[in-house]
């Protein structure tokens, strides 16, 4: 259950904190702490930018999610109960409450730059309560279908697949046969990102429920890349 956790946290927190950040390619325009780009009529305005408030909505969007994931597995009858967990949790549901709905006409660019940066310390506070939770007594891990040969190997393949192509891509970005993009340079991260998180794959390290999680991220990669610059490979 830790281990599905943490691919799935991974994931939650490469995109979080990866679109939050934004690209590194030449933008118009000044950039907030978000790192998103701010029209300068926007700035006069007073109003949250299009560009920063579809970030926070992609963010707000990966926190629920993150949060149902732990409370779900939390809740079952699988990890052990404990006191300073629920507190943490009770906190992250609070905050969550407190947000509610975000609407646009309601938000400042300053209000979403904080919101943005509260919205990350709760992704990362229920990463570390996914790392601190423990089995329940009597729960038997070893009950979990190993990963079958046809997933693992259908991953291997994928994965390979996945790495060659970011690898392509890399090159032929750096190499200006891409045009630059943030949405291409916040994709490119959060690929990178679930390769260092994965390293070496192992049958030896998942069930078959954690294969076809990551079986279901890798391919999601591919697709993503599937419609990028029809000139390169």
């Amino acid at each position: 259950m830790k281990k599905r956790l943490a691919v799935l946290l991974a994931a939650f927190m490469a995109a979080t904190v990866l679109t939050a950040c934004g690209g590194s390619g030449e933008q118009d325009g000044a950039s907030d702490s978000s790192g998103s780009v701010v029209n300068s009529d926007d700035r006069a305005k007073g109003v949250v930018s299009d560009e920063t408030f579809g970030i926070l909505q992609q963010n707000y969007a990966s926190m629920a999610e993150c949060y149902n994931t732990v409370a779900n597995a939390y809740n079952s009858d699988e990890i052990a109960a404990n006191p300073e967990i629920e507190s943490t949790m009770k906190r992250a549901a609070d905050v969550i409450v407190q947000m509610g709905e975000i609407k646009r006409d309601a938000l400042t660019e300053e209000d979403a730059v904080v919101l943005n940066n509260t919205i990350i310390e709760i992704v990362k506070g229920l990463g570390s309560i996914a790392n601190a939770m423990e089995p329940a007594e009597g729960a038997d891990g070893a009950a979990k279908e190993p990963v079958s040969e046809e997933t693992f190997a259908a991953l291997q393949m994928y994965y390979e697949a996945m790495v060659s192509r970011y690898n392509e891509l890399a090159q032929a970005y750096n190499d200006g046969m891409i045009q630059k993009s943030e949405d291409f340079e916040v994709l490119m991260n959060k690929v990178r990102e679930f390769i260092e998180q994965m390293g070496q794959l192992s049958s030896a390290d998942m069930n078959e429920e954690e294969g076809q999680a990551l079986l279901a991220i890798v391919t999601g990669f591919i697709e993503s890349f599937s419609g990028i610059s029809a000139d390169v490979g």
